[in-house]
């Protein structure tokens, strides 16, 4: 199932908010794919981008 890019945005912004403990900073992670555990994207920064 394809999410829209704006929802998958906003899921990391929301595991940033639940891993910095609701502070302004930000951390940088990949986002796997569930299957192949391949990076199909980064939060950095606080922006979003798919690869």
């Amino acid at each position: 199932m394809s999410m829209p890019i704006d929802a998958k945005e906003g899921f990391a912004e929301t595991v940033n908010c639940f891993l910095m403990a609701g502070s302004t900073n930000h951390i940088n992670f990949d986002i796997l794919h569930w299957q192949t555990g391949k990076v199909i994207g980064r939060y950095s920064w606080g922006s979003f981008e798919m690869k």
